[in-house]
């Protein structure tokens, strides 16, 4: 009779641990900022990310969305986070099948486009410090064309980070490239005990393409511009260098 009852006990507590877990929803407030060597200024803008132990979405906040989740009952009466895509770029990850997803350009023509999540080279260092009240370690890496320094917390019991960085054993708070073009930082944390549909936002997956074919298919077209003139004697180019380095010296 004991052992009926311990068994009992020990699923009971499984299977409520397993829906609390799956119901909490991360949300943290970043402020995006880029400088890219080839422009004048520094833009900055609020991101939004939103995880959930499967699937994140991160959203880049340049049309100035301020109603990004809802809240939204479903037939069971159960009320979970409900997000709202708008024409904002996204990075979508899928942790379980560890690929993420995202809009990329040539010229001005989009290409979407899936990569491994599975990228990330980390080297972790004894430097510590507290971002909003977490207690985060330091994490080095060079990732296409620049180095970055990274804050990462271990305290929110998920994992991931904001734009496309993953792979560390916590949550990326802040991470700056080392030459100053990239940067993002938390402003705001919240883990909220609700659960969230996060789907990905783009459609035709199948059309998708890898990022070695996207920088082929850059890269043609970079070379192409390179003896292109027109009727004015106009030329066009496209850079060499993003956030990511796509045309290597």
């Amino acid at each position: 009779m004991k052992t009926c009852f311990y068994l009992f006990f020990f699923f009971s507590v499984f299977f409520l641990g397993t829906k609390e877990k799956t119901e909490r929803t991360l949300l943290i407030n970043f402020t995006h900022s880029t400088h890219i060597e080839s422009l004048p200024s520094r833009t900055s803008i609020n991101a939004t990310l939103i995880s959930n132990e499967k699937y994140s979405l991160y959203e880049m906040d340049y049309r100035n969305n301020q109603n990004l989740i809802d809240e939204e009952d479903d037939d069971n009466g159960q009320t979970f986070l409900s997000i709202k895509t708008s024409s904002n770029p996204y990075i979508f990850k899928n942790y379980l099948k560890k690929i993420m997803f995202s809009k990329e350009r040539i010229v001005v023509k989009p290409m979407l486009v899936k990569d491994s999540i599975n990228i990330f080279d980390w080297t972790l260092t004894n430097n510590k410090k507290t971002i909003l009240t977490y207690p985060c370690q330091e994490a080095k890496l060079f990732f296409r064309g620049r180095n970055y320094t990274a804050f990462f917390t271990t305290e929110l019991n998920f994992n991931g980070g904001p734009w496309k960085f993953s792979g560390l054993p916590g949550v990326i708070l802040e991470i700056k490239s080392d030459d100053g073009v990239f940067e993002i930082s938390a402003n705001d944390i919240r883990v909220i005990n609700k659960s969230t549909k996060i789907e990905n936002p783009f459609e035709n997956l199948e059309e998708s393409i890898t990022w070695d074919e996207f920088i082929k298919k850059y890269r043609k077209k970079y070379d192409e511009l390179l003896s292109y003139v027109d009727e004015n004697n106009v030329t066009m180019s496209i850079p060499k260098r993003k956030i990511e380095v796509l045309i290597e010296d």
